[in-house]
């Protein structure tokens, strides 16, 4: 058995990968309630540190108990449960419908595991976008090499720790470490067979290049500029509660949260009143000492936010601490679109107001940062809720509310080209993390004359028939 060392250097993770693959070639993660018993070891681990990851996040940056708790804790149990209550059927073959030309053949779909799995997950939300994928990859049957973000080393650490305490390193290890030089060692030194990374465009456009080199097959959660859109009807300050409540979650450090507002223009002004009202309502006028309100990842982060401010009408807000790395929460009128805020996902606590015309006008704004990962709609007119889903290419979204989807393991989550590809939670996650065998049952004295040689007009045209019935 491997022994896990704390050195990540090349020889030692040779070690390492080499036993995760004798130990999945041995088939030793096949076996379904193998796999349910681990998860449900996970399940009790993560209820035993609960109270230490909340302390990790706080300390990595200032993440309130309550939000770790419902946007990742949380979350994560119920995707296990979800799983545990599912896997039987999602792993057993399954029926599919078999044309008339070959009864009395059956057809199935096989599932079986990849192999060995590499998830890259972000800092953003470092558990559980850690945990959802992995608990997919091993309802499915994988061994896997997990990498955590080292910008929040406290989380990361507890994550190791947790996977530690349930699996043997060679079925599931978490190895810690800069991201750049590690995952250059990963990906340019070993093979996998599949690679999930969530994270920015740039770095998934590497990961891309560096799977082609063995044809891994790939999943990315990318980003985008997620809009949420109003129409002429809509209770504003319903609109206003659910928008700022998903943008001041995490500081909206969140690839879901609303990146811009599209109001009608002479709706503009009411908007931000009740915008301003719901901030006040949910993080009150004291931010940089509220310990309800996350600060920002690190000081790279925070200036970059900062200067995203430049050009901006502030409506309210803009306020900045350095030494602490908090922005209040912002909301920035927004008439040029070729400002950087506009052009780039946010990733923070600012929140643009963008003013349209008509629909043709609001497709024109949103094709300017094409393919969001999510889009929200606050719209009563009917004809233009299914014009914006008809034209506007996104991966997820809501009704009448932001974020929300995330919480229901039976929507797949993912993107849209520049936002990402693939999908995860629920079964399409274990999916996903499978070989899916596609498997015609004949039985052994099934002979159909007909498909023989040689091959006559008359029995083209009754193959013919049978295939199109």
């Amino acid at each position: 058995m491997y022994t896990p060392v704390l050195s990540t250097g090349k020889d030692h993770l040779e070690a390492l990968v080499r036993a995760m693959r004798e130990h999945f070639d041995n088939g030793n993660t096949q076996e379904v309630n193998f796999r349910k018993r681990l998860l449900i070891k996970l399940q009790h681990a993560i209820e035993l540190n609960q109270d230490a990851l909340c302390e990790a996040a706080f300390a990595d940056f200032h993440k309130p108990k309550a939000e770790m708790l419902l946007t990742e804790i949380y979350p994560v149990l119920a995707e296990i449960k979800n799983t545990l209550r599912n896997i039987d059927g999602w792993a057993k073959p399954e029926r599919v419908a078999t044309n008339l030309l070959m009864l009395p053949s059956s057809s199935r779909l096989h599932k079986s595991p990849q192999g060995m799995v590499m998830l890259f997950a972000p800092w953003n939300y470092s558990f559980w976008l850690s945990m959802m994928p992995l608990v997919s990859a091993v309802a499915a049957g994988n061994v896997v090499l997990l990498k955590p973000a080292h910008e929040t080393p406290e989380i990361s650490r507890m994550t190791q720790k947790i996977v530690a305490e349930v699996f043997p390193p060679e079925h599931v290890s978490v190895v810690l470490g800069e991201g750049a030089t590690l995952g250059e060692i990963l990906l340019e030194h070993f093979e996998f067979d599949h690679i999930f990374f969530t994270g920015s465009h740039r770095v998934g456009r590497w990961i891309m290049e560096k799977a082609a080199k063995h044809l891994s097959r790939v999943t990315l959660e990318l980003g985008g500029k997620s809009p949420s859109i109003i129409d002429d009807r809509f209770d504003l300050d319903k609109a206003a509660r659910k928008i700022i409540w998903g943008k001041v979650i995490n500081a909206g450090q969140t690839c879901v949260s609303t990146d811009y507002v599209l109001v009608p223009k002479q709706r503009v002004a009411e908007f931000t009143e009740a915008c301003k009202r719901q901030i006040l309502s949910l993080v009150g006028d004291q931010p940089f000492t509220s310990n309800e309100y996350c600060h920002i990842i690190n000081e790279q982060r925070f200036d970059r936010l900062v200067s995203l401010l430049n050009g901006c009408d502030i409506l309210y807000g803009g306020s900045h601490q350095k030494s602490i790395r908090c922005i209040e929460p912002t909301l920035v009128a927004v008439t040029d679109l070729d400002l950087p805020i506009m052009q780039e996902e946010i990733f923070g606590p600012i929140l643009p107001i963008v003013a349209y015309d008509n629909k043709e006008h609001l497709l024109t704004i949103i094709r300017k940062n094409r393919y969001p990962l999510s889009l929200y709609l606050f719209v009563e007119d009917k004809k233009l809720n299914q014009f914006i889903l008809d034209r506007v290419e996104f991966g997820s979204g809501c009704f009448n509310n932001t974020i929300y989807q995330l919480g229901n393991p039976h929507l797949p989550f993912g993107g849209v080209r520049t936002s990402g590809t693939g999908s995860y939670h629920g079964k399409t996650g274990f999916y996903t993390f499978s070989n899916v065998k596609s498997m015609l049952h004949s039985p052994k004295w099934f002979d159909l004359p007909l498909l023989y040689q040689p091959y006559t007009a008359v029995k083209l045209k009754v193959i013919k028939w049978f295939f199109m019935h």
